[in-house]
């Protein structure tokens, strides 16, 4: 599935920024404006299911991974997920191939018990309106408010099937191995998708862990210090 890509800049590095669930191109902008003032030429794409793209099939995330591998240039200089973005991101690794990748709080380990909070949160989160936004972050931008009103009426709930529990995939496979010198995992003091475990888990197979920030959102609610992880590992 070809998907909706928004790019920034125009340096002959490229950069490929893979959002979240419930969420959009749109939360990448002011990384993506620093990202293009550093040089490098920024691609974003809406994953199936948000924003500008497709809606589709949400049984593999195989499917998800295809589509970005369809839709952004391969051997990008950096690559960076957030969340469900994040776990797309380390199935798509080995062809994307990029020079180095950072995951954000990436959705690696969702406890099974957790999975229907979990979406049903995220899906309840669908009709939240601009007052709730706001006073939920109450440090974002009334700009930054606007946009994420509108991934969430863009988004399709019917997404949230792809969510299972467990450990996934890349925490036990050949990930770890071969991309631990090339990777940078940033995580909050509180992340209930990468509990304490988990990341000790990572950080002893060699992959280097950030701690920036408190909440989920980091490269929005932390944005400085998330920027400054970015450009010390990239």
């Amino acid at each position: 599935m070809k998907l909706f890509v928004r790019e920034w800049g125009s340096g002959d590095k490229n950069a490929v920024l893979i959002h979240g669930f419930a969420s959009s191109s749109h939360t990448w902008i002011k990384v993506a404006e620093k990202l293009a003032a550093d040089g490098y030429h920024v691609f974003a794409p809406d994953l199936r299911g948000h924003g500008n793209s497709p809606r589709g099939n949400y049984s593999s995330v195989k499917d998800w991974v295809n589509d970005v591998l369809e839709s952004v240039p391969a051997n990008p200089t950096l690559a960076i997920g957030h969340s469900w973005g994040g776990l797309v991101l380390s199935e798509a690794l080995s062809r994307l191939n990029p020079a180095k990748s950072i995951f954000v709080d990436p959705a690696w380990f969702i406890p099974a018990f957790t999975v229907g909070f979990a979406r049903r949160a995220l899906f309840n989160s669908g009709r939240w309106s601009k007052e709730k936004l706001t006073k939920f972050h109450p440090e974002w931008l009334e700009e930054d408010i606007d946009l994420e009103v509108e991934a969430l009426n863009q988004w399709d709930r019917s997404s949230l099937k792809a969510i299972t529990g467990g450990v996934t995939k890349p925490i036990l496979s050949e990930f770890l191995k071969t991309h631990w010198k090339s990777s940078l995992t940033v995580i909050p003091r509180r992340s209930w998708l990468l509990p304490k475990f988990v990341s000790n888990k990572i950080a002893r197979a060699g992959v280097k862990v950030n701690i920036v920030g408190f909440n989920h959102m980091i490269h929005r609610d932390s944005f400085e210090d998330f920027m400054l992880s970015v450009r010390s590992f990239a």
